[in-house]
């Protein structure tokens, strides 16, 4: 504003006396913040500067503007003179640019006007804005970041116990070419109150040496007391130069040195309210001097996602060494023994088969196995008998049989030949009943991934709704600004996207919780219509297109940001699953008292033996779905005390959503 008041004020004063209006430019010109100097276009000599250019530079009144600014011998080859001269007389020209002396950024307002003498000149204003772009470096650093710890964070979700020391490890190497350390590194502590610690996982950057295998059964209290203390009190540790240390920390001094440690960071890692080790990095190739607390606090969301997999892992292998020893003791009492000949036919079945699957042996003597199995485990059954009879070594196999009311029980068992004069003469099956296991499993899987995802979110969350109030603030500006009064509305649905985006963080935190919500009676097409431009824009970059069907339907108690939700997360599952050129059909109906919401979709169509797990956390068939999107859906229904019903074939997938009030 303060660059176009300045400018229009030149321009009102071209029709006055010369004389006269020299006095009231130069007036304006020194009375403001901004820098300002006038030079000739041709000469590149500066013929006038301001009295906040002079304090900053010095009097350069006669000095080449390119030599005494960018310090360069002949003119700027960025030098806006076409762009203000000729046909673009009068009009201001705007850049960004960065001064080749003092290193900063600029914004810089350019435009020719008549001098005094009648000839024309090049007037430039310029402010410093290298702290507006600093920040927006560290926004985008940080963002980037938020982004790689969320991708990390996911992968643990769904990686298996066995494979946890892996990702660890690729984790760390990820974080640590990301922060531009030099080493990465986890230990953890064992014995009864962290008496000894081991340097558990780590990642180098080539050329650095490792020391995972020099820093094994230490103890903290002895090696780094003054470090230790700190983490015990769950505080992270920032050393921006060792060499600085004081003399109190002489241990911790000694020992980074000896390692050419130069700066490093260490954060703890804690499960409950216990510690359980710390995750570190780095820096020895130089010094690591400007670490910011936000990043900081990044690295401790990893130590905690590093922390659950590491407890996840050991009860996990706790459990699964109780459950070897619980099999010692039960092996000879509840377990069913059987042998069947090479067909697979039953010669014998103890008494347990009855306590498990509610047949007498008698029932099932003659008969063969296959005609008790689930239609899907019958290929898996026969191709393990063929490998025994085959390879005549032991194998293990897990399969469901069916109980006599009908249901499949899932059953594991353990498989051998039974010969004689070297002859097979059958093969014994010792089974188990592993249904109740099964199940307690999926349970604990289901309940272990909500938990880490809920941990996961309540330490990012905060982090993500950061930078989000910042652009928010943004946007609230640029709204205002005169020359964006034409965009209001757009600058309106940005940021009502980004109040919805806050509000989704706060609803998914409580994915599983039964809060109440705020209903408001309102019109379903209404809500449909408002979201409508957003769900087209998303469509179309895609090659895609979104049609509405809205019929009169009545108006019933809705949460407008929650039917906002399930409507964008269908249309976004529908948009995927088609090929280009494809359609969505968003449609509203009444169906006698109910309401009913649809979006139909053109594409492959669900398989039918997938449609039960729809809305179950984290099931997904995308390679990189979160398997939230529908589980969102389903609670959002039973939020308002409706059903999803699906309807899929070979030409699309329907999902209907029945309101029922």
């Amino acid at each position: 504003m303060k660059n176009e008041t300045f400018f229009n004020h030149i321009k009102d004063q071209e029709n006055h006396d010369l004389e006269h209006q020299k006095i009231l430019d130069l007036t304006v010109c020194n009375n403001l913040a901004e820098c300002i100097y006038i030079s000739d276009p041709h000469t590149y000599d500066i013929l006038y500067a301001n009295n906040t250019f002079i304090k900053k530079y010095g009097n350069l009144i006669g000095q080449k503007c390119h030599k005494a600014l960018q310090g360069l011998d002949a003119p700027c080859p960025f030098c806006t003179n076409n762009f203000i001269m000729g046909e673009n007389q009068g009009k201001p020209h705007t850049r960004e640019y960065k001064n080749l002396i003092d290193q900063r950024w600029y914004r810089c307002v350019d435009k020719a006007i008549p001098w005094i003498d009648g000839r024309i000149v090049r007037c430039e204003m310029f402010i410093d804005i290298n702290d507006v772009k600093e920040t927006e470096k560290k926004l985008l650093h940080r963002i980037q970041f938020e982004t790689l710890i969320t991708s990390i964070s996911t992968q643990f979700i769904n990686l298996p116990q066995e494979k946890i020391d892996q990702g660890i490890n690729m984790a760390l190497k990820k974080i640590g070419g990301f922060a531009e350390a030099d080493r990465s590194y986890v230990f953890l502590f064992y014995e009864k109150n962290g008496t000894r610690m081991d340097n558990t996982h780590e990642w180098c950057v080539d050329g650095i040496d490792p020391q995972i295998d020099n820093l094994k059964d230490l103890k903290p209290d002895l090696v780094t007391p003054w470090w230790i203390d700190k983490l015990r009190r769950f505080e992270y540790i920032y050393i921006p130069s060792v060499d600085n240390l004081k003399a109190n920390n002489y241990a911790e001094k000694r020992i980074l040195q000896a390692q050419n440690i130069k700066s490093l960071v260490v954060v703890p890692m804690v499960y409950g309210k216990s510690l359980i080790g710390f995750l570190g990095f780095d820096f020895v190739r130089s010094e690591k001097s400007l670490l910011s607390k936000e990043i900081i606090g990044l690295l401790r969301i990893v130590g905690d996602i590093f922390a659950n997999a590491l407890e996840h892992k050991k009860a996990y292998q706790a459990l699964r060494k109780s459950e070897k020893r619980f099999r010692r003791i039960t092996e000879n009492m509840l377990d069913m023994i059987s042998q069947l000949n090479v067909n697979g036919v039953f010669e014998y079945a103890s008494p347990s088969h009855q306590s498990n699957l509610g047949y007498q042996p008698k029932d099932l003597i003659g008969k063969s196995i296959i005609d008790f199995l689930h239609p899907d485990d019958i290929n898996t059954m026969k191709n393990a008998i063929q490998g025994v009879i085959q390879t005549s070594i032991p194998g293990k196999i897990e399969f469901r049989l069916r109980h006599i009311n009908g249901d499949h029980m899932w059953m594991e068992s353990n498989i051998n030949v039974d010969t004689e004069k070297g002859e097979i003469a059958g093969i014994i099956f010792c089974t188990r009943n592993i249904n109740q296991r099964k199940q307690f499993e999926k349970e604990m899987a289901s309940l272990d991934r909500l938990n880490l995802i809920g941990e996961m979110a309540a330490g990012i969350g905060h982090e993500i709704r950061n930078p989000m109030t910042t652009i928010r603030g943004f946007l609230q500006i640029l709204k205002n600004k005169n020359g964006c009064v034409q965009y209001e509305d757009y600058f309106d649905i940005m940021i009502d996207e980004l109040d919805r985006a806050n509000s989704i963080i706060t609803e998914f935190l409580s994915l599983t919780k039964n809060k109440p919500i705020d209903l408001q009676v309102s019109n379903l097409n209404h809500i449909i219509k408002s979201i409508f431009p957003l769900i087209q824009a998303d469509a179309m970059l895609l090659d895609k297109y979104i049609e509405l069907e809205l019929h009169d339907i009545r108006d019933i108690p809705l949460n407008e940001k929650e039917i906002r939700q399930l409507l964008l997360n269908l249309v976004k599952n529908g948009i995927e699953s088609m090929d280009s050129s494809g359609k969505i059909t968003i449609k509203t109906f009444a169906d006698k008292q109910d309401v009913i919401l649809s979006v139909k979709d053109e594409g492959k169509g669900i398989e039918t033996s997938l449609l039960d797990k729809l809305g179950t956390p984290f099931f997904t068939t995308k390679d990189n779905g979160t398997g939230l999107g529908l589980a969102v859906c389903y609670s959002i229904a039973a939020r308002h005390k409706a059903s999803i019903e699906v309807e899929t074939g070979s030409s699309g997938t329907t999902f209907l959503v029945r309101f029922k009030y």
